[in-house]
């Protein structure tokens, strides 16, 4: 996840990345994304979780 995430346009650093789960059918992830340019907009983030939960 942390090599993907690292992959994505904008992104130059990740920070704290934390994965924990929350029973046997659900995990909780936080992470801290550098992005210097800016926050890319809602969509954007929508296609990073979507990329992450469906693998």
């Amino acid at each position: 996840m942390e090599n993907y995430l690292r992959q994505c346009p904008g992104v130059t650093e990740v920070n704290d990345l934390h994965i924990w789960g929350m029973s046997t059918t659900e995990s909780a992830l936080t992470v801290h994304l550098v992005m210097p340019e800016g926050y890319l907009g809602d969509a954007y983030m929508d296609d990073i979780i979507r990329t992450l939960v469906m693998g």
